[in-house]
């Protein structure tokens, strides 16, 4: 009971370092198990279940995240700081999480994400969806052993960076769609294969790619999914790609592909299960030599209906 006691002081009036409770100057709603949400008010009686409770989210405008003490929080998995009005996050902010499913930034005014916010930090899932991030230092992702997911779609992204991610050995997927990126650099995916034989899904939707470096994927293995549809590719380096082991779905979709060169049939058609090549102005000679390579490597090819029929 003096435990308990002591805990809800500390959340309420921080500590002699001047690092602050979060319960101290942000309105909540925290989450039973059963789903049943509740209000809590900044410096208010703080409830039993919300010291347990494994949801909080933030109700409340912050420009700025200065470092908030979660020491406490030993349950939480989810924390959504969604639409809050956040444009800075201080180194930090996050130390004190234990490991955590879920941390959710979106709809926010990021525009940049700092070298040591996210260091050493063990969350699962990061979403950063629908802010103004142009900028991401390159070593804004280091040492996360436990991260899974990042989501960066909605940004302002024209650079993606192979320094991104040193020591995250587990992550699996990245969502960069709806952004600027414009090309695919020196090996983009130098720090997602250790020695581990996984899949990692690659979002680049909606972007202006037009450039992929011939080493761009040196030291890559095996993607789910590579999605480098509606883009701005008038080519696939057959070379750059034929280095991978294998890829559970390439999408193409809504490029500026005529044909793609003998080096992608013969080195990545065969290592592809289903290659999407919708929307694209392909030329007859090469559609047709496509299906011939498709039943040949027993690798699915979507078409579009037009493709189909001009041919």
């Amino acid at each position: 009971m003096y435990r308990t006691k002591a805990y809800l002081l500390l959340l309420v009036w921080g500590c002699a370092t001047g690092v602050w409770g979060i319960t101290n100057n942000a309105d909540l709603i925290w989450y039973e198990d059963s789903g049943e949400p509740h209000d809590y008010l900044a410096r208010q009686p703080i409830p039993e279940g919300l010291i347990t409770t494994r949801k909080i989210v933030v109700n409340q405008k912050f420009p700025i995240l200065w470092q908030v003490r979660f020491a406490f929080f030993d349950n939480l998995e989810t924390l959504v700081i969604d639409d809050c009005g956040v444009n800075d996050i201080k180194p930090n902010t996050f130390r004190d999480l234990k490991p955590l499913t879920n941390l959710s930034l979106s709809r926010n005014n990021l525009r940049e994400l700092k070298e040591g916010v996210f260091n050493h930090v063990q969350i699962k899932n990061l979403n950063f969806s629908s802010n103004k991030i142009s900028v991401i230092a390159a070593r804004a992702f280091d040492n996360m052993p436990v991260l899974e997911r990042v989501v960066l779609d909605f940004n302002e992204l024209r650079q993606w960076s192979g320094e991104w991610f040193f020591n995250c050995t587990n992550i699996k997927t990245v969502s960069i769609t709806h952004n600027f990126l414009e090309e695919l650099p020196l090996k983009a995916f130098r720090n997602f294969w250790n020695e581990e034989d996984k899949e990692v899904d690659v979002y680049f939707s909606y972007n202006k790619i037009g450039r992929v470096d011939p080493t761009a994927f040196e030291g890559a293995k095996n993607f789910g999914d590579l999605f480098l549809d509606w883009n701005d590719m008038e080519r696939i380096n057959g070379h750059a790609l034929g280095k991978l082991s294998s890829i559970r779905h390439l999408n193409l979709n809504g490029d500026s592909l005529q044909c793609l060169s003998e080096e992608f049939m013969s080195s990545v058609l065969n290592k592809t299960e289903l290659l999407s090549l919708r929307e694209n102005p392909l030329k007859c000679e090469c559609f047709q030599e496509l299906q011939m390579r498709a039943e040949k490597t027993h690798t699915e090819i979507e078409f579009s209906q037009q493709q189909t029929a001009d041919c």
